[in-house]
This record gives C-alpha cells, structure tokens and sequence, in this order.
C-alpha cells in the first residue's frame, strides 16, 4: 500500500488503532462471501484477520470465529447469517467507547 493509500489516510486523520480496525473490515469483507460459499473451508486472510483483530484488542471469542473453518453441512444462507451475526458482534465490539 502506498502512502496516499485509503488505510493510511485513515490512520492520519483518526489513529493508528483505526487504520488497523480499517484493515481489519477490508479483510474480513472480502472473505465473508467465500467463507459462505466454500463450506468445510478456513477463510481466506485468516491469519491476517487474527493478526489485525490482535491489532484492535478484539478478544478471543469474536476473532476465533472470523478465522475458524466453517462447518462442511452448511448451506450458503446458512453461513451468510453466521457472517452477519460475527459482523454485528465485531462491529458492536469495536464501537464500544473506550
């Protein structure tokens, strides 16, 4: 990413811990169709998601989710709503004041 990149800019005008909460949300976006698409399968930037919800001070119970292997029965709508539920819970975390 170069400098003039959007995670920088946002580091600039807010603070680090917001670039890294930024990050966070571009990876997990970005692996949340294919978690629910690939049933059985560990998402896409795990290790990256676990390393920036580290970043953020995100606990265990809702980082664990984001990165674990998704069950191999389940449907797409399934998943999806598994995705949502993670989201709401990160999302609820993170806005949180400090």
């Amino acid at each position: 990413m170069t400098p003039q990149g959007t995670a920088h800019q946002v580091a600039l005008a807010y603070s680090p811990r917001s670039c890294q909460a930024y990050k966070l949300g571009a990876l997990w976006g970005y692996s949340m169709l294919g978690r629910a698409a690939l049933p059985g399968e560990r998402p896409t930037f795990s290790v990256e998601m676990l390393h920036y919800g580290r970043l953020v001070g995100l606990p265990e119970d809702l980082s664990r989710p984001m990165i674990a292997r998704t069950p191999r029965g389940a449907t797409f709508d399934q998943l999806s709503a598994q995705n949502l539920t993670i989201t709401e819970n990160v999302t609820k975390f993170l806005s949180a004041p400090r």
